[in-house]
């Protein structure tokens, strides 16, 4: 068994610098349930846990949330969103609840063409199509997450201040 580069302890320590730095911080981790893992989900507010609606995808929701009930996760840290969603095509929504015996928080559309038109350009969808529903299903899950109005925000080009910068500070690179 290969050695954990980044122990628990030195990941406990990284979030909470970030924390120190920044007011949100998204953490994309794989879907192997580790030491490393457990450690990333200990210390967020919130999970954002995607799934698709074929069963392979909704046994490993349903096996993630039952994980995360026995971790002692409450419902208010888990958000379930369901990506590539074709309503009235695949399972209903209430179905898929049924099935994994929990409450939906959002889904994002299947718009392959938009998506893909993104990838390619570099972009992001709400700059390739910002009328496009899966632009509008990501401001969705951006504003019912934070209670923000993104149409009023501006960003800063000047801000410099990343996830490598830091680590380079705490000798990690």
């Amino acid at each position: 068994m290969s050695e954990l580069k980044y122990t628990p302890q030195k990941i406990a320590k990284i979030i909470n610098s970030l924390k120190q730095i920044f007011d949100y911080i998204l953490i994309d981790t794989t879907n192997l349930i580790n030491e490393s893992t457990i450690s990333i989900l200990n210390h967020c507010d919130l999970i954002l846990l995607l799934s698709t609606t074929n069963k392979t995808s909704l046994k490993n929701c349903l096996n993630c949330c039952e994980l995360f009930d026995k971790i002692g996760y409450n419902d208010d840290k888990i958000k379930i969103i369901i990506n590539r969603y074709i309503e009235n095509q695949e399972l209903s929504i209430d179905e898929i609840e049924k099935t994994i015996n929990k409450q939906i928080f959002n889904t994002i559309p299947n718009n392959y063409l938009t998506l893909i038109d993104a990838i390619n350009l570099g972009n992001n969808v709400g700059e390739v199509n910002p009328q496009s529903n899966i632009a509008k299903a990501y401001k969705k899950i951006a504003n019912d997450i934070l209670n923000i109005d993104f149409s009023t925000l501006k960003t800063n080009t000047k801000y410099h201040h990343g996830i490598f910068n830091l680590l380079k500070k705490m000798g990690e690179e």
